[in-house]
């Protein structure tokens, strides 16, 4: 969960790093490039509420660069920030101190100056001209199971722990066709409980309408611990810019089986 605040200095997100250190003559170890920095959201948009939270995601042993927002040639901006470790990358929220203005372009960056160029530009987006204040809906959810070793077959690659795949997972934001929207994952305890009043476990952006929780090879960055137990308890909501959330779904997994 957020249990730090984002502050100080980060490293380059642009700075590529071997994830696994192989010996050269062994042709069958996993190799794989280190995360990099980049912008989650709101990412080249023109309709950004001005209530929005800004998330990035950073290689999480970057400490020598901070993170920007500023108006495009203009001021910096206040923020507010945390940051949540998610395996071997940091989603790192910005939360501006004030409504941000209407109509206008922002940047998101990351400035260190033991570095030239000290400022790499990370994205950039355009406000609208209201906040939003509407939760998101999750409008459905499709098959969900749980994957264990590189399915059946373990390579260099695998990491020996099980992960779960929500499939078909599709969510809309009410008067907002263009959202950009994320979820929230929460891991219950020993017990199955999920005390969602709390800060998800993970915040994580679907890729074709799919969510990975937990690690699915060495060189998949993102990580939502499981408990070693022969059933999950997890919880998922949307999330919209503005940090709305859907009501959590509630759902057991079992940890056991695998994909046939």
């Amino acid at each position: 969960m957020f249990a730090r605040k984002h502050v100080g200095v980060r490293a380059a997100a642009g700075l590529v790093v071997l994830a696994l250190a192989a010996f050269a003559h062994d042709s069958n170890a996993c190799s794989c490039a280190g995360p990099e920095g980049q912008l989650l959201g709101p990412d080249r948009v023109d309709d950004a509420p001005t209530n929005t939270k800004v998330r990035l995601e950073l290689p999480s042993h970057a400490i020598n660069a901070r993170t920007v927002l500023a108006v495009r040639g203009g001021a910096e901006v206040a923020v507010k920030s945390r940051s949540m470790s998610v395996g071997s990358v940091d989603v790192v929220e910005l939360t501006p101190s004030s409504a941000l203005a209407p109509a206008t372009q922002y940047v998101v960056s990351i400035v260190d100056d033991s570095r030239h160029p000290p400022v790499r530009v990370l994205g950039t987006f355009k406000t609208a001209s209201a906040e939003d204040k509407t939760a998101p809906k999750i409008d459905s959810i499709g098959r969900v199971y749980t994957t264990r070793d590189g399915t059946n077959v373990r390579t260099s690659c695998s990491v020996g722990t099980p992960w779960i795949t929500v499939e078909s997972i599709k969510a809309s934001d009410p008067g907002r066709p263009n959202a950009q929207l994320f979820y929230g994952v929460w891991v219950g305890d020993a017990s199955g409980k999920i005390d969602d009043t709390k800060p998800p476990s993970a915040i994580l952006r679907p890729y074709q309408d799919r969510l990975t929780i937990g690690r699915s090879s060495v060189c998949d960055p993102h990580d939502v611990t499981l408990p070693k137990t022969p059933f999950a308890w997890i919880g998922i909501a949307a999330l919209d810019e503005a940090g709305n959330a859907s009501p959590v779904r509630k759902m057991k997994v079992d940890l056991k089986a695998g994909t046939p």
